[in-house]
């Protein structure tokens, strides 16, 4: 999966918990500023979500012309581990038994790994990790050629260390935090302490819609005081 992909998950993942806090809003200035923040949020996976849509188009047709042979990212696969190795397995490639050991072409770095398989019916197919989870011993690691699949074999460093995630960016977008609120709490602390988080991580133009929207709330509290003397 590659980083634009990762992104636009985290995006819709944002989304969505956008979304299920605004209805618990009862604040007007407080549902319209998660409101703002999901535009904002839904412009940028929309922008994502063309680019990959392009960028998908040219790697379908003539990506990385190599020789006369253009080249096609893979971006299906599948992964599992023992104690001793991480395996990568390509099984969306057909007619694999038309082709030999010497045209697979692999490299091996710390935290990173390519495979390229050559002049498969006039293709090469590329597939390119990076930011591994954890590093691999470059020196161990290799590619097997079967006629139904390709696996790549990464030999862990340490033996018997277990892989939650095949990459970093994986486990972070896994592992991402996301506000949670206390059934038992009253829920405009709640909203209040999501907002003073939003305000705190978000940008200058963020910062000034909350203010902006605190500012508001504080004066229409005041004349309600106000009418009520």
């Amino acid at each position: 999966m590659s980083s634009v992909e990762l992104k636009i998950k985290e995006l819709q993942a944002d989304i969505g918990e956008y979304m299920s806090l605004s209805s618990q809003a009862t604040r007007p200035n407080v549902k319209q500023l998660i409101s703002t923040q999901t535009e904002k949020l839904q412009q940028e996976l929309t922008r994502l979500q063309k680019s990959e849509a392009e960028r998908q188009s040219k790697l379908s047709t003539n990506n990385n012309q190599v020789s006369g042979v253009y080249t096609k990212k893979i971006d299906t696969y599948g992964w599992d581990q023992s104690d001793k190795f991480v395996k990568i397995y390509i099984t969306c490639l057909k007619d694999l038994n038309t082709i030999k050991d010497s045209d697979l072409e692999t490299q091996f770095d710390e935290r990173s790994f390519e495979i390229t398989i050559k002049n498969l019916k006039n293709f090469n197919y590329n597939l390119k990790i990076a930011n591994l989870l954890n590093p691999i011993d470059l020196t161990s690691s290799y590619a097997k050629l079967k006629s139904d699949m390709v696996t790549v074999f990464l030999k862990k460093k340490k033996t018997g260390e277990n892989w939650s995630y095949l990459t970093e960016k994986e486990m972070k977008l896994k592992e991402k935090p996301t506000p949670k609120f206390d059934e038992n709490a009253d829920p405009q602390e709640g909203l209040m302490s999501l907002m003073k988080k939003m305000y705190e991580e978000g940008d200058d133009e963020m910062k000034r819609t909350i203010s902006k929207a605190f500012t508001e709330s504080r004066e229409k509290q005041m004349k309600g005081t106000d009418m009520d003397v």
